[in-house]
């Protein structure tokens, strides 16, 4: 770790001098939380140092004019009233703060920075651009981990942990398990395809563009990331019939997949297993949801508190063939355990402004990626992870730059 101060240099003198830039390596590098370390005694990232250096250059660099954040303004403060309260909730107060933090006060700050930086659609377009290339590197590595088995750690490459006697290979790239590539390119993956489409007759970009969508798509199969295939699905079906031009494309594909579903017999078995729950990954879910759920109904309010959920739920912890989460593992329910139910108001009021702004705008793709977010999050996490903190509130400053873009025309 002794290179990083002289590659945070690099980075502060290319935030200084050049704050876009710098603004768009910090997008594409959202997976760098992955490098952790110590600052004064206080454990970091390396996503957050580049934070921090990127903000203090904004602040610093910035014209000086308004960031247009009309609709925002309330509902961030709610959000960090909301947090700030769950932190104190905590039974572990100094965990809490950690998550406060690099969940909260970093990415909502970064939304305001981020919707200063997005204020046309070739910035939004450059952001993507971003994103788009950390999916091929993540695409790529998850194909190269198939053939060599590199990188990918137990019990994800196909080596059984006693005493479990099987295991399953999953491609990880650069990640601890493999539904940590999903999280990141669900909600991504509707917004690369719109970007293919709005630049299918540019020869360069449309050749970028492919490559994107297949890399992400490849590194979603062999991730075998099945809560987040389906999520994709709906957030491109949704984009495709939201946008007239592509409405009926949308909507014949549609019925020709379920038609090949209700007509394959092995397939519908398989889809109905997986849409109840039925199989080991959605028994487990719901075990975990109905014992959660007992510990909210003691705790209906506030939760469990920031990073409070694995002390709490202990006690209510009676399947002892599952090990305790760190999350349930439900988009509503993590919010509920770790913010109380305000944070969960606070969450709907958030995408309702979202899904507004997007449809106002006519962002078609965004609202699919919106929509993607939150199918996939019916079955697992998409927001309490460092990058996909940042990712959300990206997402957000999209939804806000089309309607900032659309106030001034």
């Amino acid at each position: 770790m002794t290179f990083l101060p002289l590659v945070f240099l690099a980075y502060a003198i290319v935030a200084f001098a050049k704050p876009r830039w710098a603004f768009l390596l910090f997008v594409a590098f959202l997976p760098a939380y992955l490098i952790r370390f110590p600052f004064g005694g206080v454990p970091t990232t390396a996503l957050e140092a580049m934070f921090w250096i990127l903000f203090a250059a904004w602040l610093v660099k910035r014209e000086k004019r308004l960031v247009d954040i009309k609709g925002w303004g309330a509902l961030l403060l709610l959000w960090l009233g909301v947090a700030t309260l769950s932190m104190f909730v905590s039974p572990d107060f100094r965990a809490a703060a950690g998550v406060w933090k690099a969940y909260f006060v970093e990415p909502i700050l970064f939304l305001i920075m981020a919707c200063d930086f997005l204020r046309t659609h070739e910035e939004r377009d450059q952001a993507l651009r971003a994103l788009g290339a950390t999916a091929i590197v993540i695409g790529a590595l998850a194909l190269a981990q198939r053939f060599t088995g590199w990188g990918v750690p137990p019990p994800f490459n196909g080596v059984p942990i006693p005493p479990a006697t099987e295991a399953e290979f999953r491609s990880t790239a650069f990640y601890g398990f493999p539904n940590a590539i999903g999280l990141f390119l669900a909600p991504l993956i509707p917004l690369f395809l719109g970007c293919l489409w709005a630049d299918r007759k540019k020869k360069l970009l449309a050749a970028f563009w492919v490559s994107v969508v297949i890399f992400s798509g490849l590194a979603l199969v062999l991730a075998e990331s099945e809560g987040a295939i389906v999520g994709v699905a709906a957030g491109v079906v949704a984009a495709g019939v939201l946008y007239p031009k592509t409405r009926k494309l949308a909507l014949g594909v549609s019925a020709l997949g379920l038609l090949i579903i209700l007509a394959v017999a092995p397939l519908r078995t398989l889809v109905i297993e997986k849409a109840t729950l039925s199989d080991w990954s959605g028994r487990v879910r719901k075990e975990i949801w109905a014992e959660t759920a007992a510990m909210l109904k003691d705790r209906p309010l506030l939760g469990a508190g920031l990073s409070g959920y694995k002390t709490v739920f202990a006690p209510y912890h009676e399947a002892g063939h599952i090990e305790i989460f760190q999350y349930p593992h439900q988009l509503f329910l993590n919010f509920w355990v770790e913010l109380g139910l305000a944070g969960v108001v606070v969450f709907i009021l958030t995408m309702a402004r979202f899904f507004r702004q997007a449809l106002a705008t006519k962002a078609w793709t965004l609202a699919g990626a919106g929509v993607a977010l939150l199918v996939h999050g019916l079955v697992d996490v998409p927001y309490f992870k460092n990058d996909l903190a940042m990712l959300f509130w990206l997402l957000m400053a999209f939804a806000s730059s089309h309607a900032a873009e659309a106030r001034k025309r």
